[in-house]
């Protein structure tokens, strides 16, 4: 599963359901994808203000879902849960 994941995260498409991702959120997620192909157990990613980290993590946890994995995503904010 882990490499469904991994392969779902390296032909991620810029469109994911009801939102579209940019450019540099693409690349992102696919330099993601190469860390974690590399054996990298814990990669952190990380964004400025304003980049769409909340975005890019829905992607992973849609890629996450597609290829069968359980996922928990935990904030720490109710503004960002809703």
């Amino acid at each position: 599963m882990r490499d469904a994941f991994i392969a779902l995260l390296s032909m991620c498409s810029a469109a994911l359901g009801i939102f579209t991702l940019r450019d540099y959120q693409v690349r992102a997620l696919r330099r993601l994808a190469e860390v974690l192909s590399s054996g990298a157990l814990a990669p952190l990613l990380s964004a400025p203000t304003g980049s769409g980290k909340t975005s890019v993590a829905a992607a992973i946890v849609s890629c996450a879902r597609e290829a069968g994995l359980r996922v928990l995503f935990i904030a720490h904010r109710r503004e960002l849960i809703n």
